[in-house]
């Protein structure tokens, strides 16, 4: 024809094989026939070099072929093994999830499953209380729990060396050690003289400096835990309530204030009898009538917390809460309005402390703080105080209401 001079021509003997690589089994459409010489009538066939066409071709078949053979390795023949594996399996004691690099199939992972799966069994879980219970006794620990002071708290504020002179003393000068061992009829002795000086008038000559001088002396040896027991459990308490309420003299009452604060800071023990309902009205109402005054609120509210946490420690002890002592519903107005923005650090820190040991109790008295105000304000001193005690104090009482 007139393009067969373009046909290239090849020799009879003449064969070409593709490279390893790119060989491939014999197929029909990998061959191609030459006319039939003396070559191909001893049987010899003629292979052709595979053109690029021809070998993206097949490249695009093998990656199919690889592609099928992928979905069918991941087609699952058992239905059951659609089933989540839990860590805790007994059928399956492996690991699913592992925190190091160990194999699934290791002993150490097979060993802390079966443990996991023994601790799982010694916990009853009878409804989701139970579980709720048992979370929290994992998530908080005793030494989360630990309750400081709040008077006399160096980090809040400093106290104030407190001296008395003991030759104007109106009583004898007792150590504490000594006032924890008297017998009863010289400790009734003892809070009767206390109790004679304590009510002289002030316009008596000197009364005033008397007075701040036993009131001094009762400061000293109320740091004993068995003195204070006794001294909170006896008249003396009424009698440093009745002047708190009556003395014209802001001395004496910022030193009575101090004496009941002690008091309720290192007693273990308060009787039922004990009028601490009336001294919290008293110290409520102080905070409330000056409260624009930020030294006063500094002196108060140590104290009022001091009584609010041994009420609360006291009555977590009682078969029946809440009957033995009343708080005051103005007593947790007057702590929120101290923890409000714009107060000082100081008041703000005390009024935190005070919610943080309160609320450590599991008492009636420590719903009072269970508002939805108190834990954004709370939040804020964490965020935004620059002091760091006080926003240890602010995070830390935010978390033991939650225990609630």
């Amino acid at each position: 024809m007139f393009f067969s001079y373009l046909l290239p021509t090849f020799p009879t003997s003449f064969s070409c094989t593709a490279p390893a690589h790119l060989s491939r089994p014999r197929r029909a459409e990998g061959t191609c026939s030459v006319p039939a010489d003396s070559s191909t009538e001893r049987g010899e066939s003629l292979v052709l070099a595979e053109s690029p066409a021809d070998v993206t071709l097949q490249g695009s078949r093998a990656g199919l072929e690889s592609s099928q053979h992928l979905r069918k390795s991941f087609k699952l023949d058992n239905v059951s093994d659609f089933r989540p594996k839990s860590a805790l399996d007994r059928e399956e004691s492996e690991s699913v999830f592992l925190f190091r690099s160990t194999p699934r199939t290791s002993i150490v992972a097979t060993d802390s499953v079966q443990k996991a799966s023994k601790t799982q069994h010694l916990i009853p879980v009878a409804n989701p209380g139970d579980a709720h219970s048992h979370l929290k006794e994992l998530i908080y620990i005793d030494s989360d729990l630990v309750v400081t002071p709040i008077i006399d708290n160096p980090k809040i504020l400093k106290p104030a060396p407190v001296r008395f002179d003991p030759k104007t003393l109106s009583v004898n000068a007792f150590p504490a050690e000594k006032l924890a061992s008297l017998n009863d009829q010289a400790w009734d002795s003892f809070v009767q003289q206390l109790c004679s000086s304590l009510g002289q008038s002030d316009k008596m000559t000197g009364a005033p400096r008397t007075k701040l001088n036993l009131l001094c002396y009762l400061c000293s040896v109320s740091g004993h835990k068995e003195a204070a027991t006794r001294l909170i459990n006896s008249q003396l308490f009424l009698s440093l309530t009745h002047v708190l309420r009556t003395a014209p003299n802001w001395d004496v009452r910022a030193k009575v204030i101090r004496v009941i604060g002690l008091l309720s800071s290192h007693a273990v023990e308060l009787n039922e009898d004990v009028p601490v309902t009336e001294a919290v009205a008293v110290l409520t109402e102080l905070i409330r009538d000056n409260f624009r005054n930020s030294k006063l609120k500094q002196c108060l509210l140590p104290s009022l917390g001091e009584l609010l946490y041994l009420i609360s420690s006291q009555e977590e002890k009682k078969e029946h809460p809440g009957e033995c002592w009343a708080v005051p519903a103005a007593a947790y107005t007057v702590l929120m309005r101290c923890l409000r923005e714009g107060e000082e650090p100081t008041v703000n820190h005390m009024a935190a402390k005070i919610v943080e040991n309160v609320c450590t109790t599991v008492s009636y008295h420590s719903q009072g703080f269970l508002t939805a105000e108190i834990g954004p304000m709370l939040w804020y001193l964490f965020t935004h105080s620059t002091v760091d005690s006080l926003r240890v104090t602010a995070i830390s009482a935010l978390c033991r209401i939650t225990r609630h």
